[in-house]
């Protein structure tokens, strides 16, 4: 039996623990997606909007987020500046998942077992700042494991950041 406090708490550890794809798991779900009319030849510069984020993340691992999306924006040559040629933001959150199996017991019953986690996304848009609508989207899903440390999951940020800019900009 669980007390509705503890109940919370746990949550809040799992949340604490394995939030925002820093500590995904080795499947990891990346799509993009971009507007063929959009002339990304001429993108040589960014400017940063920020990052919107689930209440309950952790504020180490937003900004760790936003410092690997900066990082990665310049490795591919973009230069951050207050008017960019385009505009970045990124959305982050952590959306709980209950998977339920059907298992056969002795006789001819069946048993139910709910096992419950949580998935992180990772959602990056770059938007034509003339029209303000997004020209690219980056997204990025996956399970989440709890108990990493904050040096994995930092590498695993980066990697996650990597993964998705990878399709930017659209060939």
């Amino acid at each position: 039996m669980r007390v509705g406090g503890c109940r919370r708490s746990l949550n809040a550890v799992v949340l604490g623990c394995a939030v925002v794809l820093g500590a995904c798991g080795p499947r990891l779900d990346v799509k993009h997606d971009y507007d063929p009319g959009a002339d990304f030849s001429a993108v040589h510069s960014f400017s940063w909007l920020g990052i919107e984020s689930s209440r309950v993340l952790n504020e180490f691992d937003v900004k760790r987020v936003e410092a690997a999306l900066r990082s990665e924006l310049g490795r591919k040559g973009l230069e951050e500046r207050t008017k960019g040629d385009v505009y970045v933001a990124a959305y982050l959150g952590v959306h709980p998942k209950a998977d339920t199996e059907w298992e056969h017991s002795k006789g001819l019953y069946w048993t139910e077992q709910k096992t419950k986690s949580h998935e992180g996304m990772l959602v990056v848009d770059v938007i034509d700042p003339a029209s303000g609508k997004p020209i690219w989207r980056g997204r990025a899903t996956a399970m989440l494991q709890k108990g990493t440390s904050p040096e994995q999951r930092s590498r695993n940020i980066a990697r996650v950041v990597q993964k998705i800019l990878a399709g930017f900009p659209p060939r």
